[in-house]
């Protein structure tokens, strides 16, 4: 029984990533769930400093987010990658200096393997796509939620000892995985109420490069 399922999980998975195949970043949304209320929930409610940068619903004090859609993190390792293994970024602006001291989002499961955990980092631009090179103490190692891709509500952390301090400028939050990693996971995407295009990049192993590429629906993240 076991068997089979996966095989069908394995085939629907290949399909996917071969249409996207230098067509752009793969993107899943969970059977049956496309179209339903965005969840939460991202703060706690009491009082902060205003975000660095956040994708969340800017009218509600604990952030929503959408557990049903997202962005494809594969780790090198994940062994049903015919077209190798994707990262992605997302793109923020400073108006002027600040200092980031935590990063929230949310990488749920789509199959559980070996590693259980993902890669954040802050890296500078270069040209419209991530430098490559993870600012700070960075990248940070953060292990992944128990929950399914499609599930609500999960959130991860992390905290970045003594802050990192920012010029004004343009700025990614990077999701990468080890280099030995297995994972297969989803980024859960911002809040589907957003009217704003954001920049996202993509990291294409089969290339060996970044990709930029314009949405609506970013990866889920806000920096503190």
């Amino acid at each position: 029984m076991r068997i089979i399922g996966k095989l069908s999980v394995v085939v629907l998975i290949l399909s996917i990533v071969a249409l996207a195949a230098n067509k752009g970043p793969v993107k899943l949304t969970a059977k049956g769930k496309a179209g339903g209320t965005p969840y939460q929930q991202v703060f706690d409610g009491k009082k902060k400093p205003l975000p660095l940068f956040t994708n969340m619903a800017a009218d509600n004090p604990k952030g929503l987010y959408f557990c049903c859609s997202g962005w494809e993190l594969t780790g090198p390792n994940w062994p049903y990658s015919e077209y190798g293994y994707q990262w992605v970024a997302v793109q923020f602006t400073l108006a002027k200096a600040r200092t980031a001291h935590r990063l929230t989002t949310s990488v749920t499961y789509f199959e559980a393997g070996t590693y259980t955990d993902f890669l954040l980092s802050i890296q500078a631009d270069a040209n419209g796509i991530p430098s490559g090179t993870p600012l700070g103490n960075g990248p940070w190692t953060v292990p992944v939620d128990s929950q399914s891709f499609g599930q609500c509500c999960s959130v991860e952390v992390a905290n970045i000892a003594g802050g990192l301090p920012l010029t004004a400028g343009t700025y990614w939050v990077v999701w990468s995985t080890e280099a030995a990693s297995d994972l297969y996971a989803g980024i859960n995407d911002e809040v589907l109420d957003a009217v704003d295009t954001n920049n996202v990049a993509y990291y294409s192993s089969e290339n060996g490069v970044w990709y930029s590429y314009a949405s609506n629906s970013a990866p889920m993240v806000a920096i503190h």
